[in-house]
């Protein structure tokens, strides 16, 4: 068997534990290409998630607040950051890109163009499962990643994560000095 039938091979196995789980794929290419670069060896994770904590505060008056606190494992080391704003989405994608550009200053370029939810089993009521879907763009290219969960948060956070990965893989291709460092410590923490 050549390494191209068996990436091919883990790819669509890959794909069918998601899909077996409920993921849509269909319109998730960016999630579909980090699974690609999974596949065949590519490293992928740049950082690894420590803790992510989300409160909304909400007052008699004026509109609801969401602070964020996240803690990123990146090369060996911890880094932490915090944001406040309108909602708990737009507050966990600030506390990542903060967090991110500590170590990898370029990832300010990408964006959020779109974020779509799916209710996945909706006979379930408010235990149904979400899928999110992200759309980001880094000004060049727009991808699409997916997570999914019963917790909306925890959907979103899987498919933001996996935005800010597919960037990082694209840039440690174009230039491998991007993800050395940061794949090379974090090899010491498994």
């Amino acid at each position: 068997m050549t390494d191209g039938d068996r990436h091919t091979q883990d790819l669509q196995k890959m794909t069918r534990e998601l899909r077996a789980m409920g993921y849509d794929l269909d319109n998730a290419d960016g999630t579909l290409e980090l699974l690609s670069h999974q596949a065949s060896g590519t490293p992928t994770e740049f950082f690894r998630l420590e803790e992510l904590k989300i409160s909304v505060e909400k007052g008699f008056s004026g509109p609801a607040v969401s602070h964020a606190e996240l803690s990123l494992h990146v090369a060996g080391r911890s880094y932490s950051s915090t944001a406040n704003d309108p909602g708990p989405v737009h507050a966990i994608d600030d506390c990542l890109r903060k967090t991110l550009s500590a170590f990898f200053p370029m990832v300010k370029v990408v964006q959020i163009r779109d974020y779509k939810v799916h209710v996945l089993g909706s006979d379930r009521g408010a235990a149904a499962r979400a899928q999110v879907d992200v759309q980001c763009t880094d000004g060049v290219s727009v991808w699409t990643t997916v997570g999914v969960s019963e917790n909306i948060l925890e959907a979103s956070w899987q498919a933001l994560a996996d935005s800010y990965r597919l960037w990082l893989v694209r840039e440690s291709v174009r230039h491998p000095h991007v993800g050395q460092h940061a794949t090379e410590d974090y090899c010491w923490g498994v």
